[in-house]
């Protein structure tokens, strides 16, 4: 029997399963106030566990209009009501960078943001969902996965100086395409992953969606090690496990 890929030993399936899931975080940000009146609509009262529940105020901060400072002062009633702890109201950062306070290796993160794939960077699985599957998160506390196709791609050298990693991200894009990836996991290996800091990481990380995947995701090296200030108990692929595409740049 082959080794397992990233994803196959996240979900404890092979690629192709459908499997149920408790995510560890579940990030939204401005929509929070959508998402909790479809939550109310499905009959729910008090979400099933605020402690994974992470919030930012940040597309629309500060806010334009009545409107947008409506949903504003509601979603901030929210978090109090239910005791959200991990809030950050506007001018706390961008939802995807405070991801790095929270987002730990082995995690299962989803967010309604098609680029919650950030958190990858952290040797976690993290993928964006739609607004009713967060708000159905809210009320069940569990989501169904199909368990991704996985591409490796393995990365030598390093960036020379006045390239940078969104440089090296788009080119991947450009490469591969813009739904070349659709629903699949990408793992980064290589050489040259040492030679990239965690910004680096989230940058790939974050621009996979671009290409139609579900998640990307970086082992728990020395180079996370230093990030956390302890080693990390990460999860990653078997060297024998099997892959739908292996790209070498």
């Amino acid at each position: 029997m082959p080794g397992r890929t990233f994803a196959e030993k996240i979900f404890g399936a092979v690629r192709g399963s459908i499997v149920f899931a408790r995510p560890d975080i579940i990030l939204s940000h401005d929509n929070t106030s959508s998402i909790y009146s479809a939550f109310k609509k499905m009959g729910g009262t008090v979400p099933a566990n605020p402690d994974t529940l992470l919030i930012t105020l940040d597309h629309n901060a500060p806010p334009t209009n009545s409107k947008l400072a409506n949903d504003y002062q509601t979603i901030r009633e929210v978090v109090e009501k239910f005791g959200i702890t991990k809030f950050h109201d506007a001018g706390d950062g961008i939802c995807h960078q405070l991801m790095a306070l929270y987002a730990r290796p082995g995690m299962i993160i989803v967010g309604s943001d098609s680029h919650t794939s950030t958190a990858g960077a952290f040797n976690a699985f993290a993928a964006g969902i739609d607004r009713t599957e967060t708000a159905g998160l809210w009320k069940q506390g569990e989501t169904w996965f199909r368990v991704p196709d996985s591409v490796k791609i393995n990365l030598n050298g390093h960036l020379p100086e006045g390239v940078f990693a969104k440089d090296l991200a788009l080119w991947i894009i450009g490469m591969i395409g813009s739904s070349g990836a659709d629903y699949m996991s990408i793992e980064y290996h290589g050489t040259g992953v040492e030679t990239l800091t965690i910004s680096d990481r989230m940058v790939l990380s974050n621009l996979a969606s671009e290409m139609g995947s579900k998640n990307a995701v970086f082992p728990a090296d020395e180079v996370l090690e230093q990030y956390l200030g302890n080693k990390p108990e990460g999860i990653w692929s078997d060297p024998d496990a099997e892959y739908l595409n292996e790209i070498t740049i």
